[in-house]
């Protein structure tokens, strides 16, 4: 999975979970999570991705998403100047080892 989005230090944070929706049960299951936080903060947009293991997609018994979850903190001292976190795409890519 790989993402471009912006964390520019600790007051804003993105975070991604490829999510599995069984449709006969109702379950859901988070597949492979995306964290700003393991990245170093930038001003800017960057693109950055993280990987698993082969994911067996079943779209006859499931449907997936991706949920975003954007957190942005205030400093304490001042109500303006927080952190800017924003998710520009999300782009699912299978990776072909050789």
């Amino acid at each position: 999975m790989v993402a471009r989005f912006r964390d520019d230090g600790n007051r804003a944070r993105v975070l991604l979970r490829l999510v599995q929706f069984n449709l006969e049960g109702g379950n859901t299951t988070t597949l492979l999570t995306f964290d700003s936080n393991s990245f170093s903060p930038q001003a800017n947009f960057q693109a950055n991705s993280v990987a698993t293991d082969r994911i067996p997609f079943d779209f006859a018994h499931n449907a997936y998403y991706v949920e975003a979850t954007l957190t942005k903190q205030q400093p304490l001292s001042t109500p303006l100047g927080g952190g800017k976190p924003a998710l520009g795409v999300v782009v699912l890519t299978r990776c072909v080892q050789f």
